[in-house]
Formats: C-alpha cells, structure tokens, sequence
C-alpha cells in the first residue's frame, strides 16, 4: 500500500542517520519491527520503560551501541530524568553507575502519550526532545489493503513452521478481515491466523471456524462502548462516536479525524459544537 510505502521509504531515510527517533503507534503496529529494520536486530540493547532502572542497574557495561527503550509512557518521572539526561549526555547515570552510549536513542510509545505529557504525567521537554524526529505507524484499520497481504504472508510463514499446506482463504473470512476493527493491529492478525492454519483440516481458511467470542466481539465490544440505545438521535451518535474515538487516540485530534474520515477542520468545529 502506499501507507506502507511511506512507512519504509521513512525508515530507510533514518537508516544511516546519526539522529535519535521516537517510533509511535498503537499496541502491535511494528514498533519492534521499525527499531530493527533501521538499528539491525543485534545493534542495541532493548529496555522496557516500566523496569528501565532495575534493567539498567543489572547490566555488567559500561558502554553500549544503541539504546532502545520501550513504551516510554511507562517511564517514572525519575526514570524521565535520567532518559533526558541520557539524551544531552550520551551517558545514563543511575545508583552511582555510568554507562555511555556511543550511537544512538531510540524510544516508543502509545499516541495516548500526548495526553499524559497535557497532565504533566511526562515531562514535556523530554517528549519534544524525542519527538523532533519521529515516525507515526499506521493502524491496520487505516490501511485495510494490506490485511490481505499479511494474511498471505502469514500462511505462507505458518505453513512452513507447521508443515501445514492451506492455499486460500474463503469469501467470507476475506470479507470479516477487512471489517473487522483489529485493536490489537498486526500482531492480533497474525495471532489469528497462526490459530486458524493449526486448527483447519482442509486447504482453505474460513470464518466458521474462527472462535464465536472473536467474532462477537469485532462489533459487541464496541457497540457496548458507543451505548448505543434505540430512540436516540443520530446527533447523540454522533457525539458519542467523537467522544469514543478522542478516548481511543488520547486527544489526538489528528488520528481521531483520520479514523472519523474527516478533516481536523470539521472535527475542531464538532468538538466545540459539543462542548467537549
């Protein structure tokens, strides 16, 4: 897709960058994918944000490469300042130990970010210092061309992995996938498909054999999120759909209007139409 086109035409361009990047995106997306595909699988040292500190106390260094550091909302407001103090420096100082970095910093996070760095639950400064140089991943909702694709990939990688032979997939398990919402992206359809090569006899995938509480829940979950109740007007709906889908991008007036299919103008004027 072009989406998709961008997407690696953009992290190509970073590949032999000396320039630290934030990676964004929803859960599954290919945020991991993104630091390898630019970094090399082999070049850094991955760190999760919720147990940077202890991760950093454990290791036995005192230089790295590059640094990776994932779901950087999780980060404690200490932990904040030693990654700040990491990006001016090159050097994370923490309980009396130092180690350099010699190449660069990478870091991820949720969209929803934006609205902890909007309570002062991130610092502000440490995300506009990440976020100079940053790359935006798509959900798959919004780029529905390419589920087709993965889902090839998909069966070809677990046909070999489990000396399966499936060739196709039927008309109506093609048409739930490219309905469905996939809230948990890429990794959920490859999660899926990986079930349904397994579990399917014949040489074609089919919707009848996907789990009953999967398929409820591409359209009940997310009814019961839009309390959607007869009698009510279609203005009700539409505040409420704006309402949800704010939550869901945390503010992001940008992804909320992509996933509305309208500009940014109309969705400011309905935000202030409904007084939210």
């Amino acid at each position: 897709s072009s989406l998709s086109k961008k997407l690696l035409e953009r992290l190509d361009s970073l590949v032999s960058k000396d320039l630290d990047v934030l990676i964004e995106g929803e859960n599954g997306t290919g945020k991991d994918f993104s630091v390898n595909y630019t970094l090399g699988q082999e070049n850094y040292l991955k760190v999760q944000s919720s147990s940077f500190e202890e991760e950093i106390n454990s290791l036995d260094k005192t230089e790295i490469n590059h640094i990776y550091i994932d779901n950087l909302e999780d980060l404690t407001y200490r932990a904040q300042l030693i990654v700040m103090k990491l990006i001016e420096t090159r050097k994370i100082e923490n309980a009396g130990k130092v180690i350099e970095v010699k190449g660069r910093v990478f870091g991820s996070c949720h969209p929803g970010i934006v609205s902890k760095v909007k309570e002062k639950e991130f610092r502000e400064e440490l995300y506009s210092k990440l976020s100079s140089i940053k790359v935006s991943l798509p959900s798959l909702r919004e780029r529905k061309e390419d589920i087709l694709l993965f889902t090839k990939f998909f069966i070809d990688k677990f046909n070999s992995k489990h000396s399966k032979k499936i060739e196709s997939i039927s008309d109506n398990l093609e048409e739930f996938l490219l309905n469905y919402y996939w809230p948990g992206n890429v990794t959920q359809l490859e999660a899926l498909i990986e079930s349904q090569v397994v579990f399917t006899k014949g040489k074609t995938l089919d919707k009848r054999s996907i789990p009953k509480d999967f398929i409820e829940n591409s359209t009940i979950k997310f009814i019961d999120k839009l309390n959607v109740i007869p009698g009510v007007s279609m203005e009700d709906y539409e505040r409420e759909i704006i309402r949800v889908n704010l939550l869901y991008t945390g503010g992001n007036r940008e992804k909320t209007a992509k996933i509305l299919g309208i500009s940014e103008r109309t969705l400011y004027r309905k935000i202030k139409k409904f007084n939210f």
